[in-house]
């Protein structure tokens, strides 16, 4: 062989010998990464992320292909090679320590994930998975102008609650935070169908879908259900205005209540139906949608609590209806009361005249009954100054006094009582009799017969009825039985007081000790 040839065959066994043992090309690694952020955008640290399958359908009897941790800031990567993370197709999962769990970028289920690719030589970073709570019913409630309610009570019934219906018998609550959110997690509630309601003290409650339940529209619930746009805008509340009247007199410091036919909603506060007027009688109230019985009651407890228009019993009283927005100004409350006056007494009956100043003192109390104990018959200060007012504004009509004890008791026994012989039979006398009672026994303003308790008028007794301070309120009641047809023959009219009135005194009347006589 040729030195030439030599060379030749070193030349192709080297480049053979080359060819053969050269290693192979191998791609560089890829990067996957991202950050684990809750549903408010926060990271979330030290979370798993696992990267399954593109065909996945159950996480839980599924293992990942492979799985990282998030560090403490939420940042999580994972190389692409086959080493770490084989290059190809996936869906990935976060969960965290608090068990919330999330598919890139933010699903509750692999079905609706977005699937991943992984690459070799290729980096994809900003791969932000958000983790979930568990599913959630849950919305926004906003007032009549758009703007978020805080505080408001979320309400859920169950379907075919109906109007009127136990407000108490719910089956799940929830309070809107600052935005006027709520929510309620499904897996809480049992399985079914509800009806959603919102209601706050500031706002006409409403139900989702509709004003009242029967208009609501129906939500089904199971445990996987994740419905958070449940939107409910409430109403405004019906505004009220007027004033209280009472016996010719606008009444202020007197309580207005609305009493509701139907139970109210959870969120009504129970002041929130009543107030108390102020100057000149004034009230308002704003309230929500229903029907009403309007209560006026005094709480010095002089007048009769009234219902409107004028009735003393709540039965009777006249509901009054309020939708949602309704302005109602000028109602007037008319809390007047007036006893049934014995006679045909004057629409403005002859009195005493009264002494100057008298009206501008305060209105004795209602004083209690305090019946005769002791035989004193020598008539009173007080007893003998009425029978000379009597004399000098009526004329000389007879006036017994004192009277001397028996068994039975009278006030003429210690000096408090007086008989003013006006006799009903006899047409100017009763004019007088009838006048005078009335002028004593009517209301003024608030006040039930100011002019007795002034005078110190402890009761009464006229044409077969009796008036007592103590039960001012009852106004004129039946005497004994003077009312019935056996007493009504003549040989009667003494026991019936039809020939007389009869005045008995306070202690306070009879030692002129009353506001009459005082100053």
């Amino acid at each position: 062989m040729t030195r030439i040839t030599a060379l030749v065959l070193g030349l192709i066994v080297g480049l053979v010998v080359g060819v053969t043992t050269a290693p192979p090309a191998v791609a560089a690694p890829g990067l996957l990464a991202g950050v684990v952020r809750d549903s408010s955008g926060a990271p979330v640290p030290d979370a798993q992320v696992g990267f399954y399958a593109e065909s996945v359908t159950n996480p839980d009897s599924q293992t990942p292909i492979q799985q990282v941790r998030a560090d403490a800031t939420g940042h999580w990567e994972v190389s692409v090679s086959a080493e770490a993370l084989p290059p190809g197709r996936y869906k990935v999962r976060a969960v965290d320590a608090w068990a919330r769990a999330g598919w890139y970028p933010a699903e509750r289920s692999p079905g609706t994930a977005t699937v991943i690719e992984a690459v070799a030589d290729t980096n994809s970073r900003g791969l932000d998975i958000t983790v979930l709570g568990p599913p959630t019913v849950g919305g926004r409630v906003t007032s009549a102008g758009g703007s978020p309610v805080a505080g408001a009570l979320v309400t859920l019934y169950p379907a075919g609650f109906a109007l009127g219906g136990d407000l108490s018998a719910y089956q799940a609550r929830a309070t809107t935070d600052q935005q006027g959110r709520w929510q309620l997690e499904s897996a809480d509630l049992l399985p079914g169908s509800y009806l959603v309601r919102a209601g706050h003290p500031d706002h006409d409650a409403r139900w989702l879908g509709g004003a009242t339940p029967e208009q609501a529209t129906v939500v089904t619930v199971g445990a996987d259900t994740d419905r958070n746009s449940l939107d409910i805008s409430l109403g405004r509340l019906a505004s009220l205005a007027g004033y209280v009247w009472a016996n010719g007199s606008r009444i202020p410091d007197m309580t207005v209540t609305a009493r509701p036919l139907l139970p109210p909603g959870p969120e009504v506060l129970a002041d929130q139906l009543a107030t108390t007027t102020v100057d000149a009688g004034h009230y308002e109230l704003a309230l929500p949608t229903g029907q009403y019985r309007l209560e006026v009651s005094d709480p010095q407890g002089e007048l009769p609590t009234r219902w409107y228009p004028r009735a003393l019993e709540q039965e009777r009283g006249t509901p009054v209806t309020f939708t949602s927005g309704q302005t109602r100004a000028g109602l007037k409350l008319d809390a007047s009361f007036q006893p049934v006056f014995p006679g045909r007494p004057r629409a403005h009956p002859k009195g005493l005249r009264a002494p100057r100043g008298v009206t501008d003192r305060d209105v004795d109390p209602i004083t209690d009954y305090d019946p005769q104990k002791n035989c004193r018959p020598r008539p009173k200060p007080g007893t003998v100054a009425l029978s000379r007012l009597l004399h000098r504004r009526f004329g000389p009509i007879t006036i017994g006094l004192s009277r001397a004890c028996q068994g039975d008791r009278s006030e003429h026994y210690d000096g408090r009582a007086l008989d003013w012989m006006v006799n009903s039979r006899v047409p100017s006398q009763a004019r007088k009799g009838d006048d005078f009672v009335k002028w004593l026994t009517m209301s003024r303003g608030r006040h039930l017969a100011p002019m007795a308790r002034r005078l110190g008028i402890m009761y009464l007794i006229w044409r077969d009825r009796i008036w007592g301070v103590y039960r001012a309120d009852e106004g004129w009641r039946p005497y004994n039985n003077c009312m019935t047809r056996a007493m009504r023959p003549r040989y009667n009219d003494n026991d019936c007081h039809r020939n007389h009135v009869h005045i008995s005194l306070t202690w306070a009347g009879a030692r002129k000790h009353t506001s009459w006589w005082r100053g």
